[in-house]
């Protein structure tokens, strides 16, 4: 099956490559609804589970009529530019000064051609040079008091194995190097959020574990 055989129902949507194989299937069918939102770059499918899993953004806007059917993530590409390299080579002039010239070769989708795609480049560029020239001085005072760093146990502190976490929850906060539940209060919703196969449910678990042995989540800065 090919993303020919998908059905277009916003019009605002066009298919640029017809022969993109979608799945293989012998007898029987196959009912998939594709649900897509815009975006810049590379978007992994663990960013956008976690996107999915967020009622107020996804979950709650989209009606299907799949019944009982199960959402699945993938890995979003948005570039259109498929291969880009660039070569420099200096030209044979009768300046004094040496003189090189810049090319670049590249390749797109078809959905935007390689001068507007070097443009729009060069836009984004600049924009980031802007931002970084209008950072303000930083001051240091050299005198400044130098923070002591309390590195004394917290009292009534767990190991978060005795937390009761589900084994998910527990290996994911162990690969970031987290064993003690004061490790782990002491990182935000939004710190806890990047990390690696945790979603929304585990996340609930986790602050809820704390919750019962007396431990609460950073709240940051309110």
């Amino acid at each position: 099956m090919t993303s020919k055989s998908i059905e277009i129902t916003n019009p605002s949507v066009e298919i640029i490559n017809k022969s993109q194989e979608i799945a293989n299937i012998q007898k029987g069918s196959l009912v998939i609804e594709l649900f897509l939102r815009p975006g810049r770059g590379f978007i992994s499918n663990e960013s956008n589970k976690k996107f999915i899993q967020n009622d107020s953004l996804f979950a709650s806007k989209i009606e299907s009529n799949i019944k009982k059917g199960l959402f699945i993530a993938v890995d979003s590409n948005f570039s259109p530019v498929e291969k880009c390299s660039y070569t420099v080579r200096e030209l044979n002039t009768s300046s004094n000064k040496i003189e090189e010239e810049l090319l670049f070769t590249i390749k797109t989708d078809g959905t935007i051609d390689a001068k507007s795609a070097i443009n729009q480049a060069c836009k984004i560029l600049v924009a980031h040079f802007m931002a970084v020239g209008d950072v303000d001085s930083m001051k240091l005072d050299v005198f400044e008091e130098e923070k002591v760093k309390n590195d004394e146990p917290i009292e009534n502190d767990v190991d978060i194995n005795q937390l009761g976490l589900s084994v998910r929850s527990l290996n994911a906060l162990k690969r970031i190097g987290k064993t003690k539940a004061s490790e782990v209060a002491a990182m935000t919703w939004e710190e806890l959020e990047q990390t690696k196969n945790l979603g929304r449910k585990s996340l609930d678990e986790i602050q809820e574990c704390l919750k019962v042995n007396g431990f609460t989540l950073n709240k940051g800065d309110e």
